[in-house]
């Protein structure tokens, strides 16, 4: 049977495609590696967020219907803001492969990268259509994206300058090895390639009529579903589109009057159906954030926080000199460098900035920096597309220059590949919990045997990776209850308390714990949380168990006690009968709660 001849472009742009997946991939990979050879396992766990991240998609592993909140008992029914198709298909995917869900955190790892590298070629590969040679530019601007840890924290390039600095100090700028955020699991390594794929089918020249409208709806309805921030940046940038190329449609040069007039028709219907398809995922997050139950508990957690008046929180973004660097750099790219195919990207580095922004006209924080996934990873496409469309135009496109030019995207690539390891295993963060992976280890099938039900207390980070070897729940987790639980203020006050009596806290000890910078997410300064108060009321809770009151052991029964094996048996709390335990860690069941 004949074949169709596969043409040599498309040949080029897939093999280019491939490098970049390739690339991501390893980099995306790089610390599993290096905990390999480390620890003897794969399993990288980066930070808190990660813990975090896979114990919410234990109850659908475990073949629960929905999320939850992954420390409380299930039969509390406390829920989660996270989406469904964040975690869901993830969790199955991974039971269905046999992997253990540690191992969830690996296989999200190799297929966000691939597919970060390979969405970030397609768009670089649009935007550049244009040029002499496509494939070889938009090949050495995804590259660039890939490993430049400016294409997360927005300084473009100058980024890696910092890291080289560090290397040579043997030391990491953050406690969590977050360097390159463009790999942070879960955002946006699992949710941005859609983001980036709409970005590429606006910015295309031609339409492929209603097949491009449904695919561009779907995808637009994906970032609904996937991630708040994303889908919000989309919507707005659309808009900013279609209004400006009806407007050039209207009065701009004659002869690409009906070119702007598709691109703005295109745009209005792609956002129109997007909508219409996102409508469910949009109306269900405005009824949770209409709960009048629910509103001082969002309040806390920054989904809709009033920010204090005079906060500098506000103007952040507007004290961001790269990001008006960049827009000067796009706005000189298209009056006197005659840049094309970069105005959807401009849109959403504008509409990223505005809502990053926004509490200065609404006076609502919805922990806007987050916006910044969006802000600055369009706007490092849009700097480097209008560079290498002026590259190309002054005719660089001899071999040898080309081949020059691409020593800066292999230098980035190759200190990504030597920085990941590194971090991973330098980090704080990273350190704690690899060796709280290992010491775990022998109690592991103990750990496995806990129900849903089963309540586990203990000291952070060891509780955390416990609770990903087993189906338990926890008493406290004291980073994210007060930050993303959706409890009262009273009951996280409680919880720990409770927590730190069991750990065997003296009071000083305790008061030193209790003593916050922050609440949740609240302003330090807000009246509303004060700071004193919030440790007044929990140390009351803490005395109050010194002294034998034992309400809160009742109202938060407590089944099991991770602790040192060193510290021997708990003393509070009544009776404990031992479960498993080795040289490093015990675990402490209370009988009469088995």
């Amino acid at each position: 049977m004949p074949t169709l001849p596969v043409p040599p472009a498309f040949r080029r742009d897939l093999l280019a495609g491939l490098v970049c997946a390739v690339a991501g991939l390893v980099i995306a990979v790089a610390p599993n590696a290096a905990v390999l050879a480390r620890h003897g396992t794969p399993i990288f766990l980066a930070d808190a967020d990660d813990t975090y991240y896979l114990s919410i998609a234990r109850a659908p592993y475990y073949g629960e219907p929905a999320l939850r909140d992954p420390y409380l008992p299930p039969s509390q029914r406390v829920p989660t803001l996270h989406t469904s198709a964040m975690f869901i298909p993830w969790a199955l995917f991974a039971r269905a492969l046999g992997l253990p869900l540690l191992g969830l955190s690996v296989l999200w790892r190799v297929a966000g990268g691939a597919a970060l590298g390979g969405s970030v070629y397609v768009l670089c590969r649009t935007v550049l259509g244009g040029t002499s040679r496509p494939t070889s530019w938009a090949l050495g601007c995804a590259l660039i994206c890939v490993a430049d840890a400016g294409f997360g924290d927005g300084r473009t390039i100058l980024a890696a300058a910092g890291l080289v600095k560090h290397l040579f100090m043997g030391t990491t700028p953050l406690t969590k090895p977050d360097a390159l955020p463009q790999y942070r699991v879960v955002t946006p390594l699992l949710n941005l390639q859609p983001f980036l794929l709409l970005i590429a089918l606006a910015s295309l020249p031609r339409f492929k009529g209603r097949a491009g409208v449904v695919i561009g709806s779907t995808i637009l309805a994906a970032c609904i579903y996937l991630y708040f921030y994303f889908w919000t940046t989309a919507v707005v940038a659309l808009a900013l589109y279609a209004v400006a190329n009806l407007a050039l449609a209207a009065y701009g040069v004659e002869a690409e009057r009906a070119a702007r007039r598709a691109a703005g028709r295109f745009a209005v219907l792609v956002l129109a159906g997007g909508l219409v398809l996102g409508a469910p995922g949009i109306l269900g997050m405005a009824a949770t954030g209409y709960d009048p139950a629910l509103k001082p508990i969002l309040e806390r957690i920054s989904k809709g926080y009033h920010v204090p008046a005079g906060s500098v929180i506000v103007t952040i973004g507007v004290r961001n000199t790269w990001v008006w660097g960049k827009l000067g750099i796009a706005v000189l790219g298209v009056l006197f460098g005659n840049a094309s195919r970069v105005g959807m990207l401009a849109a959403v580095t504008v509409a990223a900035s505005a809502l990053g922004d926004s509490a200065l006209v609404t006076g609502l924080e919805f922990e806007n920096f987050h916006w910044a996934y969006c802000q600055n990873s369009a706007s490092e496409i849009l700097v480097l597309a209008i560079v290498c469309q002026w590259l190309d135009r002054l005719s660089i496109t001899k071999r040898g220059t080309l081949c020059a030019l691409g020593l800066v995207p292999a230098a980035l690539v190759a200190l990504a590949l030597v920085w990941r390891p590194f971090e991973a295993l330098k980090a704080p963060e990273a350190v704690a919990l690899s060796t709280a992976l290992d010491e775990l280890r022998p109690i592991e099938p103990a750990l496995r045997r806990l129900g849903p039900d089963f309540v586990l207390a203990g000291p952070a980070p060891e509780v955390h990776v416990a609770l990903l070897m087993s189906r338990c729940s926890l008493l406290n987790h004291s980073l994210h209850l007060p930050n993303l639980a959706l409890i009262s203020d009273r009951e996280t006050h409680e919880r720990d308390a409770l927590d730190g009596w069991l750990d065997g806290l003296d009071l000083a000890s305790y008061e030193r714990r209790a003593t916050l910078p922050r609440f949740g997410f609240t302003n330090p300064a807000d009246p509303r949380w004060p700071l004193d108060k919030i440790r007044d009321e929990r140390v009351s809770l803490f005395r109050s168990l010194l002294e034998g009151d034992r309400r809160l052991l009742d109202r938060y029964p407590v089944d099991g006690l991770l602790r040192r094996t060193a510290n021997g048996p708990p003393a509070r709390g009544g009776a404990w009968e031992k479960r498993a335990g080795d040289a490093q860690w015990t675990l402490w069941v209370r009988p009469s709660r088995r």
